[in-house]
């Protein structure tokens, strides 16, 4: 046998035994790790807390200019929260005192003081034969105040609570515009006096249903009681479906008192993915 016949397998099987070794020890790649997702921002802390309550609050100034006349053709404005021409507002100094614990008693206590008090005031706790657009400036509203209670998936409050309809709220570090939409103003109520119950029905879905005096109401004018009802659907994080429904006999007007009633219902359903919310609505009066 030649050299040449006996050098070419033993140079075949050294290379594939140098190419196993490099295999086995050449380490496999490891993937790269995934970048952690920006954490939510935290709640400022209380300013102090007692009891359990905690005391927040946040102070709203502003300025406005208006390029137009500021009022429909009826006189009436066509702003609510910043109405004024070439003005600066000290609109709010929002404290809320609050314990909502996931089990058990608790409570909340807000009051608004500045000139979004005026606007947002309830029939029963300002001049009725003003109101808040006629001159019955207080400039402090107990905005809400209640009692709280949670068992569960169950939670009720008894009192004065803010709305579940529409995509805005009442302090404006809660929006995501500075100013709020006409429909939040003329459209749909702010507070109502009465018991609401929330019912956490699974991760994705709340129930809520309750009783009040009506729109804007601490004591209703047309001796009535309108119902709630309403639900959230959350199917991700970021996504979200909220849905109202308020019915019951209301007056046309409440300042001056209005003898005429009819049965008012509204429909709301929104629509909220991240900060941004989608928003449509149906209000209905109808004399009965």
């Amino acid at each position: 046998m030649s050299i040449k016949n006996c050098l070419l397998p033993a140079i075949a099987a050294t290379c594939v035994a140098m190419a196993s070794a490099q295999a086995q020890t050449t380490p496999s790649p490891v993937p790269e790790a995934k970048p952690a997702e920006p954490a939510a921002p935290s709640p400022p802390p209380p300013i102090f807390s007692i009891w359990g309550f905690d005391l927040t609050g946040h102070v709203d100034v502003g300025y406005s200019y208006l390029s137009g006349s500021g009022k429909f053709v009826s006189g009436v404005n066509d702003r609510v929260f910043d109405f004024k021409h070439d003005s600066a507002y000290f609109h709010a100094l929002d404290l809320q005192f609050a314990r909502l614990p996931d089990e058990g008693w608790g409570g909340l206590v807000d009051v608004t003081i500045g000139k979004d008090a005026d606007t947002i005031a309830a029939y029963g706790t300002i001049s009725k034969s003003k109101g808040p657009a006629n001159g019955a400036h207080h400039y402090v509203d107990p905005t809400q105040f209640y009692a709280y209670y949670a068992t569960g998936p169950l939670s009720i409050i008894a009192g004065k609570y803010v709305t579940n309809a529409g995509a805005e709220v009442i302090k404006s570090d809660g929006d995501v515009n500075y100013s709020r939409s006409i429909l939040f103003g003329y459209a749909i109520p702010f507070t109502h006096t009465g018991v609401r119950a929330t019912y956490k029905a699974s991760d994705t879905l709340t129930l809520l249903g309750g009783v009040n005096e009506g729109w804007d109401a601490f004591e209703s004018p047309s001796h009535e009681a309108t119902v709630e009802l309403g639900g959230t659907f959350a199917p991700t994080k970021t996504v979200s479906f909220v849905a109202s429904y308020y019915g019951g006999k209301e007056r046309v007007t409440n300042y001056p008192k209005s003898d005429a009633k009819g049965r008012r219902n509204l429909f709301d359903i929104e629509w909220r993915q991240g900060q941004v919310a989608r928003h449509c609505g149906l209000r209905q009066l109808s004399n009965q």
